[in-house]
């Protein structure tokens, strides 16, 4: 069912013996009975391993030099709509270089990273003095964030309806969150469909979907005009309902 209008979906395509679901009205793309299959998990908890045991991913403990440029890129970005805001929260920031360019930039930035061995890589790698390796449900009320950053992360969860209200509830009033996903439109446009993944992406979202999902949790602040397979940098601002 469509997380947007609650609608059934048709069927779109078939992709690693998976079948896709799409809504034509909302523009959103999504793996069918991806609730109903303990392999999804299975995979997440595996995300980050060594190169040699990767099912088909760069191991992101190899990858830091490259994302050590992009988050700068993201930061000099982000830091503009900060002001007073101190508070960062990283969701699935992998090995912690967003959460280290962000605490020497002067946030009190922490990592959550759901797998063990990877938030203990980014504490040693960093010297992070709090790495969180919990799921959402294990953030407490008392942690009110003034920002909480995604990174390519949000497509990776199957329930997103209530990842937004989780990021509500974790944030401080007039908190920001800041979501960078992949498009739908050039996930299928580019030809190689290399973000059509369905054991890592259970859903896909055209930009205008994203924000109808968000409202009216949320106010829109900003949108990054898109890069190669994103929909940019969005950044919302917590409404008070």
């Amino acid at each position: 069912m469509c997380p947007c209008c609650q609608r059934n979906g048709a069927e779109w395509c078939h992709k690693d013996g998976r079948r896709l679901l799409i809504c034509h009205s909302c523009v959103i793309a999504w793996v069918d009975q991806y609730n109903l299959s303990p392999e999804f998990y299975t995979f997440g908890l595996n995300y980050h391993k060594d190169a040699q045991e990767t099912q088909g991913l760069v191991d992101y403990r190899l990858r830091i030099g490259n994302d050590i440029g992009v988050g700068l890129s993201r930061w000099m970005l982000l830091k503009q709509f900060v002001d007073n805001r101190r508070r960062l929260l990283d969701v699935g920031g992998g090995n912690g270089s967003f959460v280290a360019i962000a605490r020497d930039a002067g946030m009190d930035a922490v990592l959550l990273e759901p797998n063990p061995a990877m938030a203990e890589f980014a504490r040693q790698r960093w010297n992070l003095p709090a790495v969180l390796p919990l799921s959402f449900e294990d953030v407490p009320d008392t942690d009110q964030w003034d920002v909480i950053t995604m990174w390519h992360v949000f497509e990776h969860f199957p329930e997103p309806r209530w990842i937004i209200e989780q990021l509500h509830r974790m944030l401080a009033p007039d908190g920001l969150v800041v979501i960078e996903t992949p498009d739908l439109a050039q996930a299928t446009n580019d030809g190689t469909w290399k973000h059509i993944r369905p054991l890592e992406h259970p859903f896909l979202y055209s930009r205008a979907a994203l924000y109808a999902m968000l409202e009216p949790r949320f106010t829109q602040l900003y949108d990054w005009e898109p890069i190669p397979d994103s929909l940019g940098m969005i950044v919302v601002r917590r409404n008070p309902v």
